[in-house]
């Protein structure tokens, strides 16, 4: 008669959860660590500011977006700048989200006066902003622009501009942060994987020690638990229950 509330085969249910387990933590040990830069600054605007829905003379602003150290990029221009692909762009005014419409964001290389700009719906032909900001600063990638490598670090702003329908107003300077964001260790990631596998191993010959005689406790075994009072002799009945292993 079958328990209802008893694993017959505990020990393969067990196995399972472990290779699940253990097949995760290998899959997530792929993860290429440090690729994922987070690029952010703020401040306030000056006075004279003009005003618009993301603008405001004393207004406090902040921008942040994510980029690939090592972005695939498909519009630049020798010697001068790159188009960078972004995800998550988040602009705030008084710290509250606004929408600016689509983004472009575009580098520049020391010789083109370095850092980047932000165009807010759009840039112009000659790839500036008619609504948007215009950093220059030290160049903040390395390699060409048609396959740079973005480089972390705090980097001083000796120019910052914002552009509201292109009219332009110079702000105090600040500094853009690039950032890596912290990823899984593959090396702490395969070690468990490889104990989630040691574990499949463990656990399967202890759930082939249990059948290969399930009428009576195979030698070395203490004894067995059973779930029904009934049959507490130390005898395990027959379907597979819970066995005390030493």
């Amino acid at each position: 008669m079958k328990n209802p509330g008893v694993l017959r085969n505990p020990g393969r249910a067990a196995s399972a959860i472990a290779l699940a387990l253990a097949m995760g933590s290998f899959s997530a040990a792929t993860v290429t660590a440090g690729t994922i830069l987070d690029v952010s600054t703020g401040g306030t605007f000056a006075s004279g500011t003009p005003s618009s829905s993301w603008t405001g003379a004393g207004d406090t602003w902040t921008f942040s977006f994510l980029v690939n150290s090592t972005p695939s990029i498909t519009s630049y221009s020798t010697g001068t700048n790159f188009d960078l692909p972004f995800s998550n762009f988040v602009y705030t005014l008084n710290g509250s989200p606004v929408s600016v419409g689509a983004v472009d964001v575009v580098f520049y290389s020391s010789g083109d006066e370095g850092l980047f700009n932000i165009c807010f719906f759009g840039c112009n032909a000659a790839d500036e902003p008619t609504n948007g900001f215009e950093f220059q600063g030290a160049q903040a990638y390395s390699g060409s622009e048609s396959a740079p490598t973005i480089l972390p670090g705090p980097y001083a702003e000796t120019y910052n501009s914002v552009d509201v329908s292109s009219t332009g107003q110079v702000q105090v300077n600040g500094t853009v942060n690039i950032s890596s964001i912290p990823e899984p260790d593959p090396a702490g990631l395969s070690a468990t994987g490889l104990l989630m596998l040691a574990a499949v191993i463990f656990l399967r010959k202890k759930d082939v020690r249990g059948r290969a005689n399930p009428g009576l406790p195979p030698e070395g075994i203490a004894g067995c638990v059973s779930y029904l009072p009934e049959l507490s002799t130390g005898i395990c009945p027959h379907g597979g229950y819970v066995q005390l292993m030493n």
